[in-house]
């Protein structure tokens, strides 16, 4: 279940910009809008476009809290209180797998996406462009070391100029699978710790599978 993590982008524009400082900019502006919100919500959108596969789409909503996070996707649940990931998948299955966090630097999480926004990656502004009245800029990434282990070996942003928001988010892998994501309605919430944890008291109709 590596997709889970993923967390992806698209394009369009013009006038190119190639100064990295530029893109820089943006980045922290992204980085200090979401480090300064204590949680928030928003609608997804997550599509897994799998070389001669046909395309799996699914939507729904992301939870995030600091390092804590939540996904509440078509028929399932991931949830992580930073320590911990509860896979919850539903349905006739009804069965949730807890394991702990990988510490892998090639997973990206949540909140490498929102809150470190992606570090030991390289960045660089590609254009700025407007479409439906909206100024976007898209931002291309690239992790700083490379090597035949790592999976990403790029990553493109869209992210609105009028408040550092991210828009889009596109993952390319070398395997030639391309996750991406759509992040729209996103407001600021009040979210208790408890939120990020998967209560089997409560859920005593699922199996949980342990794995730690």
């Amino acid at each position: 279940m590596k997709y889970i993590y993923i967390i992806p982008l698209l394009l369009f524009g013009l006038n190119v910009f190639a100064q990295t400082e530029n893109a820089d900019a943006y980045i922290q502006k992204i980085q200090d809008r979401y480090r300064t919100q204590q949680s928030f919500s928003a609608d997804i959108v997550f599509e897994i476009d799998i070389p001669e596969s046909e395309n799996e789409v699914m939507d729904g909503e992301i939870f995030l809290k600091g390092d804590k996070y939540k996904f509440v996707l078509n028929d399932q649940e991931i949830i992580s209180d930073n320590m911990n990931v509860w896979h919850w998948a539903k349905g006739n299955i009804n069965e949730v797998q807890v394991s702990y966090v990988e510490e892998n630097e090639d997973v990206i999480t949540p909140s490498k996406v929102f809150n470190d926004f992606l570090q030991g990656y390289s960045y660089k502004l590609d254009k700025l462009t407007k479409i439906n009245g909206e100024e976007l800029a898209l931002i291309q990434i690239i992790p700083e070391q490379k090597d035949d282990f790592q999976d990403i070996f790029k990553i493109k942003v869209v992210a609105r100029t009028a408040n550092s928001s991210i828009k889009e988010m596109q993952v390319f892998t070398r395997d030639g699978t391309v996750y991406n994501f759509k992040v729209s309605n996103e407001k600021a919430v009040s979210l208790n710790d408890s939120f990020f944890k998967f209560r089997a008291e409560e859920n005593d109709d699922v199996t949980v599978i342990d794995l730690r």
